[in-house]
């Protein structure tokens, strides 16, 4: 499966986030449930709920896991996060993902033997940023949401 990378200039350039205080931490739980794919144990609901919500340049922390057995790869759209967590063990990484602690990503892989905890600090477009499972079916019957961001976009 295909993991979006940023390039790696662009990754170099970005201050790491692995030290830094938290000001907002959200479980973002991923799974099937009967007949729906929900993040949060909630399906896609016509864009009435968000699942976080953050205002710019908050350092958040977002902590995915699922106990489904299907890989869910959780895509986030405008914001890259870096990875600081795989497992608890900042040595892991998971199989064929070209994935460790350090990196920067926007589609990270979800399945029953992963946990992440990635970080971001949003710094521009306020409004709505979507999160969804980047298997298109999976999206399709639920498994996408989004997260409001308050705050003075930069023009």
């Amino acid at each position: 499966q295909h993991m979006h990378m940023l390039p790696p200039r662009a990754a170099h350039m970005r201050p790491s986030l692995v030290g830094e205080a938290v000001s907002v931490d959200a479980a973002v739980d991923v799974q099937l449930n009967g007949v729906d794919f929900t993040l949060n144990g909630r399906a896609y609901d016509g864009g009435k709920t968000p699942f976080a919500a953050y205002a710019l340049n908050d350092v958040v922390e977002l902590r995915l896991a699922s106990t489904h057995t299907t890989n869910h790869p959780y895509h986030q759209h405008v914001h890259a996060f870096q990875v600081v967590s795989l497992d608890g063990d900042a040595e892991r990484a998971l199989d064929g993902a070209s994935l460790g602690v350090g990196m920067w990503r926007d589609t990270v892989p979800v399945d029953e033997d992963s946990r992440l905890v990635v970080r971001f600090r949003p710094t521009r477009h306020a409004g709505r940023a979507l999160a969804h499972c980047h298997v298109v079916t999976h999206a399709d019957r639920g498994m996408m949401s989004f997260a409001n961001v308050t705050g003075s976009s930069a023009p």
